[in-house]
Formats: structure tokens, C-alpha cells, sequence
């Protein structure tokens, strides 16, 4: 990851871990004679149905051997796969990746409608509950200028769509630079949302490659 850090071997949160290693029969009899002892120790169980192991750079033949020492299937050919609810990718990640964080923002947005709603209770909906929907997983994947632009579209209409019954189109009062700025300088404060992605993007590499405190 960085200059000076160790190797990254392994990442687990609760029951959900993934394994890096080699591409090697060698490896996979370590990473085999780790789990019995892991599971040996605390009397835990590996679900072999859920577990899968993805190939990059290795040939079929190979995959099949490491896939019967560790009695896990092994796929060569994907583009990406999902831990914790954040898309890995093998390649360049896709603008597909965010298919689904846009779909909850149009589903929220749907059922909220607009009609009992005025523009001061958009506001609120849309920095506490919109805005939140991106945090996950735009702290560790940089959102391309499409999705963003897809995304500040939905929020958008949804603070200047028009209250009636018929819910029509209502033109927009102020610019939406205007609007993502703080109050007292004329805004609604309402979060750039690239501007996010950066910030959270670099704190998480800050993190990797800062020195830490002795203390």
C-alpha cells in the first residue's frame, strides 16, 4: 500500500475474511493448516458453501489444485466481488459499482414525494438521510463525474420538484453552487458531494502512510 508498511496478508471484521496470498499449492497448505488451527482452537467452523477463492494471474490448472486443497471453488474469470458491502475490483472499478447507492437514493426519494413537504424539511432529509447513503462507500472508492453528476440531479430535483398533488417540475430559485455553500454566506450548506469523496479518500490513505504517535 505504501512505502515502509508491511505486506497485507489478511483483513477480517466479524465473521467475513478474506485471505491474501500466492498463487501457490504452498501457500494454499499454509493458509489450510492456519484455518485447522484457528478452528481447532476456538471450536469455530468455516462455512465451505459461502467461501470462494478469486484467481488473478493464474492458470485453470493451477486454480483446480489450490481449490482441492482447500476444498473451496476457485474462479479465475471476474471482474469484482463484494466485502462488507464494498465492491473489490480486480481491474478499474466500474460506475456500475454505485448502481445500487443510486437506486436506495431514488427509492428513499420515491416514497418520501413531495407533497407534504416544504423546502425547509427537504433540506433536512437531504443532509441527513441522502447524503448519508454515500459515506460508506465513497470513504473507499472514488465515485466517477458521472455518478456524481446522476446523483446531485436526483437531490436536485427532489429539493425544487414542486409540492402541488401533481408533483411537477419547479424551476430552480438559486444556483446550486450557491446552495452547497454555508450560511452565512448565502447557502443551505447542503454537502459537495465530490468534494466529500476526496476528503474521505484522503484521509484513508493519510491513515496508511502517516507516521503514528509513539504514545
Amino acid at each position: 500500500m505504501a512505502r515502509g508498511t508491511k505486506d497485507i496478508n489478511h483483513a477480517q471484521f466479524a465473521d467475513d475474511t478474506i485471505l491474501l496470498g500466492g498463487a501457490s499449492q504452498i501457500i494454499a497448505r499454509r493458509f489450510k493448516s492456519e484455518l485447522n488451527r484457528y478452528c481447532h482452537a476456538s471450536e469455530s467452523e468455516i462455512n465451505f458453501r459461502k467461501s470462494l477463492i478469486y484467481g488473478w494471474n493464474i492458470n485453470p490448472r493451477e486454480m483446480l489444485d489450490i481449490s482441492r486443497i482447500l476444498n473451496v471453488d476457485g474462479v479465475v474469470a471476474w471482474e469484482s466481488f463484494n466485502y462488507l458491502g464494498i465492491p473489490i475490483f480486480k481491474c478499474k472499478p466500474k460506475s456500475s459499482a454505485w448502481n445500487p447507492v443510486v437506486e436506495k437514493i431514488k427509492r428513499k426519494i420515491h416514497g418520501w414525494g413531495s407533497i407534504w413537504l416544504n423546502l425547509a424539511g427537504k433540506v433536512v432529509l437531504i443532509k441527513a438521510v441522502l447524503n448519508s447513503y454515500l459515506l460508506y462507500q465513497s470513504s473507499l472508492l472514488l465515485a466517477p463525474a458521472k455518478v456524481i453528476s446522476q446523483i446531485e440531479g436526483l437531490v436536485r430535483s427532489f429539493l425544487w420538484k414542486s409540492g402541488n398533488a401533481g408533483g411537477g417540475k419547479k424551476f430552480a430559485l438559486v444556483s446550486w453552487k450557491i446552495i452547497k455553500l454555508p450560511r452565512p454566506e448565502g447557502g443551505l450548506y447542503i454537502r459537495d458531494i465530490r468534494n466529500q469523496n476526496l476528503a474521505m479518500g484522503a484521509k484513508l490513505l493519510w491513515n496508511l502512510i502517516a507516521p503514528k504517535p509513539s504514545w
